[in-house]
């Protein structure tokens, strides 16, 4: 097995053999594509700045060092968008932290990034056809 350091997995393989060549270069492509899915880095970055209220396709391709055209193409080249990976991350953070059961729905609005709790509410509403409310109180029968 061939370990590489991430900066060499741009550099070309210089060698006589066409076949070695595109074999190896087929196989860094696809070790890349499957370890580095551009949907779940944009996904681990919005988790750790939506608290901040600057989560914009801006802001992650700035820290990803891409245009914000290519970060729009990679996602769109893996099936998503930006604002469904926005509303995902957002989902299940909302049920994670309704089943803490440690923090208010005011509170719960304004670290998912919503200016006001009516937003959470209809948000909410879209993403599990149930109000947060009734979400935390069937939560809290069940358990």
């Amino acid at each position: 097995m061939l370990v590489f350091h991430a900066e060499a997995t741009s550099t070309p393989i210089i060698t006589h053999s066409k076949f070695i060549a595109e074999s190896v270069d087929k196989e860094v492509d696809r070790r890349i594509k499957e370890t580095r899915s551009i949907a779940s880095i944009t996904d681990k970055i919005i988790r750790r700045i939506l608290a901040s209220g600057d989560v914009s396709a801006n802001r992650i391709s700035r820290e990803l060092a891409l245009s914000k055209r290519s970060f729009e193409r990679r996602l769109n080249n893996e099936g998503t968008c930006f604002r469904n990976l926005l509303d995902k991350v957002k989902s299940e953070l909302a049920i994670e932290y309704l089943n803490s059961e440690c923090y208010s729905i005011t509170e719960i609005s304004f670290m998912l990034g919503f200016k006001e709790s009516n937003s959470f509410f209809r948000a909410f509403k879209r993403w599990h056809n149930t109000t947060p409310l009734k979400f935390k109180d069937s939560y809290k029968q069940s358990s």
